[in-house]
């Protein structure tokens, strides 16, 4: 039986604009044990997913289980085995952002439920306090057996820490496997560089452009060059030249394009 099994989700809302449609069709299970990570772009429904799973917001269809107990027909039973800290914290001008999460986190975890759930809960604190709640939560979910299910805007975090992950965008699973194949799907490499300059349009297709800061798949030393010749031949002078493994985040912005140009 899955820890939690979320099946044909969907959540639409009324707004003077007319019905917006936050969760569309969404399925699947998270197994006892696992550290599992849903991760999406602002608005992507992650929030909503979590807010049906612990009973703060009714479905429009399907049906959210957390170890076989229907959220809705059977919340005090649902919500016992959960563990929720929320992503939204209460202003108090006597506490520190760190000393809240603390406080969410133990007031969470104090009737030692069986599904963990994490709804951002390193956004907003300093990098020593991540790590201890890292190692707190990480601990318990090997220690322990702990179900963990993490929403995170932090990617190293979630490559890190979570053995399979879920892509949620505009309210849609885009998707769903194991970690390690969403890195396979990655380019092995990419190139980093510094310009000035635009970039051809051939390249501007492919490039992830912040500022001066340009990066772009590369899968072997070959293509290197010949990304490095294109960028010379169209007058543009690459600086601070780097290359670099994929990671998470790359997998992540391109799915999250490929999806949109699906959908579009």
């Amino acid at each position: 039986m899955p820890a939690v099994s979320f099946q044909h989700v969907s959540k639409t809302y009324s707004t003077a604009r007319g019905a917006f449609q936050a969760l569309q069709d969404v399925s699947f299970d998270i197994e006892a044990g696992e550290f599992f990570g849903l991760l999406g772009p602002n608005g992507a429904g992650k929030t909503t997913l979590i807010s049906i799973l612990a009973g703060l917001t009714r479905a429009s269809g399907g049906h959210v289980r957390v170890h076989g107990r229907d959220v809705q027909a059977d919340y005090q039973a649902a919500r016992r085995l959960l563990g929720v800290v929320p992503q939204e914290l209460v202003f108090d001008p006597f506490f520190s952002g760190g000393m809240k999460r603390r406080v969410l986190i133990a007031q969470a975890l104090v009737h030692r439920p069986q599904v963990i759930v994490l709804d951002e809960p390193t956004a907003g604190v300093d990098v020593e306090l991540r790590q201890t709640l890292w190692q707190f939560v990480s601990g318990l979910n090997r220690r322990l057996g702990s179900t963990v299910l993490l929403t995170t805007h932090y990617l190293e975090e979630a490559e890190a820490l979570c053995g399979r992950i879920a892509l949620l965008k505009q309210g849609r699973v885009v998707a769903l496997e194991q970690t390690s194949e969403l890195l396979r799907r990655a380019s092995s490499n990419v190139l980093r560089f510094k310009t000035d300059h635009p970039l051809p349009p051939d390249l501007q297709e492919l490039a992830r452009v912040t500022g001066r800061v340009v990066q772009l798949p590369a899968h072997d030393a070959l293509e290197v060059e010949r990304l490095l010749a294109r960028v010379r031949e169209s007058g543009a002078a690459a600086h601070d030249i780097e290359i670099r493994k994929a990671d998470l985040e790359d997998v992540f912005l391109d799915l999250m394009d490929s999806s949109g140009r699906e959908h579009s």
